[in-house]
């Protein structure tokens, strides 16, 4: 299946891109001479509403699908951010992988994107 990645505007792919440069290629050890294969970039996306309840005790079952991806995008609403977040990132395999760099919110609607 072929997917494309598509971006309100040159700013945020800029911003995307910089991101997955600055993250991801060293942890496989690739160097900017080397161009990256976005076609291997595996991204796990999801949206949970969570009508106003606290995060489960254990959030792995929502979340285990990730563990192989190299980015995570995951949209909330109905929920406090920071609450969730923090359980989401206290799950093992996100906390010794993956750093958050950055979070929208509207309201109480959010986005995270973790890489």
């Amino acid at each position: 299946m072929d997917y494309k990645l598509l971006f309100a505007d040159n700013k945020s792919r800029l911003f995307f891109e910089s991101a997955i440069y600055n993250t991801i290629l060293p942890r496989y050890k690739i160097y900017s001479r080397q161009p990256f294969d976005w076609e291997s970039l595996k991204i796990y996306s999801t949206t949970f509403n969570a009508g106003f309840g606290s995060p489960a005790d254990d959030l792995l079952p929502w979340l285990c699908k990730a563990e192989n991806c190299d980015v995570i995008a995951i949209g909330m609403q109905e929920c406090d951010t920071t609450e969730w977040l923090q359980a989401i990132n206290e799950t093992n395999f996100i906390k010794n992988k993956f750093t958050v760099v950055t979070i929208v919110t509207m309201w109480k609607v959010s986005m995270s994107l973790s890489i």
